[in-house]
């Protein structure tokens, strides 16, 4: 009773109820997961503290639908309050019964960014198939959120719903405008390589706008998340590769200076080096002449590239070769090649 008594005495000021104090909320979270009252006290006035530093997933069923609502009804409607939840703890409290609590929210978050983007990534942590029409139709609406949309499509690929996001690659190609680059950008990684073939993926490239002197962002993040969880040896991996490469290569040729090592696709280099790393370190044998070439492309451009390139994965590349003299040699008549070419 002591117990409860203190925790009601937290929520006691005069601006209603909230924790008096930012350090408190932590103390509430726990006592909440071992005390009912605690926990019935903290949904209804606070869920985002349950939430956000609570263990939803020791919660069951019944009281995670219960906080779903609970924060859903409270900020449904209004701007933003700057409640974003981790997602670690989303990924907490999803489960697929889930579903019709989803769908009972899902009108009362329509003006809320962060409401709306609690339910969609519940959906994607959740793999909630019972909702992924929910993700489809936010994924495809123009006048949803960038970020939004990058989380549907996201939470459609967690529900392996390989249909929508065929008829989403396909859109990307047909209407370009209706896909803003970011929503491009982030995903990417999702439709390629099994709804996107590598050509359609380095057209979409092409196309799209790299942000400027980012660091998360743009397809120089992308692909070379593409890159890295890719099998080295695959077919896809190989024909990637030799895209990014020869992109690279013929923007360069267009430009018409042979000197000037800059080219606008620049930063794809970090995602080629890592390519061409796993491909070199899994070679048993000698490399083939693309793969070469494409080294030379990752090393060379990547040596005179800002902002926009990895110097840690051009490094890699290069000490890939310190331990292959055969390797080395073919190394240095490609980049001689290259450079009086």
């Amino acid at each position: 009773m002591a117990t409860r008594a203190l925790f009601r005495l937290l929520f006691a000021n005069k601006h209603g109820f909230k924790l008096v104090l930012p350090s408190m909320r932590e103390i509430a979270a726990w006592l909440a997961l071992r005390d009912d009252v605690v926990r019935n006290e903290l949904i209804e006035r606070e869920p985002e503290t349950l939430l956000s530093h609570g263990d939803p997933e020791s919660l069951d069923v019944d009281a995670r639908r219960r906080l779903l609502r609970a924060f859903a009804t409270r900020y449904g409607k209004g701007g933003r309050r700057g409640l974003d939840i981790p997602i670690a703890s989303v990924r907490r409290i999803a489960h697929p019964a889930l579903a019709p609590t989803i769908r009972e929210c899902w009108d009362l978050g329509r003006s809320n960014d962060e409401v709306r983007t609690l339910l969609i990534e519940t959906i994607q942590q959740g793999r909630i198939e019972q909702c992924a029409d929910l993700a489809k139709a936010v994924a495809m609406d123009e006048a949803q959120r960038e970020f939004h949309r990058v989380i549907a499509i996201r939470a459609l690929a967690a529900c392996r719903r390989d249909v929508d996001l065929r008829e989403i690659a396909d859109d990307f190609m047909k209407r370009p405008q209706a896909w803003p680059d970011r929503v491009v950008h982030g995903a990417a990684p999702q439709l390629y390589p099994d709804m996107l073939t590598t050509d359609r993926l380095i057209e979409l490239v092409k196309r799209t706008l790299e942000p400027p002197d980012t660091v998360v962002g743009g397809f120089q993040w992308a692909a070379r998340e593409i890159a890295e969880t890719m099998p080295p040896k695959s077919t896809h991996a190989e024909e990637l590769r030799n895209g990014i490469s020869n992109l690279i290569l013929r923007e360069h040729e267009r430009m018409g200076n042979p000197r000037d090592l800059f080219t606008r696709f620049d930063h794809l280099v970090s995602a080629l080096a890592t390519l061409c790393k796993g491909q070199i370190s899994e070679n048993s044998g000698a490399p083939d002449r693309c793969l070469i070439r494409a080294c030379i492309v990752a090393s060379k451009f990547g040596q005179a590239a800002g902002n926009f390139v990895d110097k840690k994965s051009t490094e890699k590349l290069r000490t890939s070769f310190q331990n292959s003299p055969a390797l080395r040699a073919a190394v240095f008549w490609a980049e001689f090649d290259f450079s009086y070419r």
